[in-house]
């Protein structure tokens, strides 16, 4: 069987947030990282294929431990939505 994995994962909103100097600034980044993580579990969630072989899961690879942390600490509803839509959030760790 086939396991659906994607590692292409949407930074560029996270590097905006680090280099905003203004907590506004920093939320909106926050706030458009949520919706691009959204949109890529979204994606992710298509792999999911039964009929063609796939598991009834895909996995989304996070490449880096403390983006990992940081998108379980600050927005974990996004990894309960990606948990409703069978796609696992993975680290190099976890």
């Amino acid at each position: 069987r086939v396991v659906a994995v994607d590692v292409k994962f949407p930074y560029s909103e996270i590097q905006k947030m680090t280099a905003a100097e203004s907590k506004a600034a920093k939320e909106e980044h926050l706030k458009q990282f949520a919706r691009d993580l959204r949109s890529k579990v979204a994606k992710v969630a298509e792999y999911i294929q039964p009929e063609s072989n796939t598991l009834d899961y895909a996995i989304l690879f996070v490449p880096n431990e403390m983006v990992f942390s940081f998108i379980n600490q600050r927005i974990p509803e996004v990894v309960d939505e990606a948990l409703r839509q069978r796609v696992i959030l993975v680290s190099p760790f976890r």
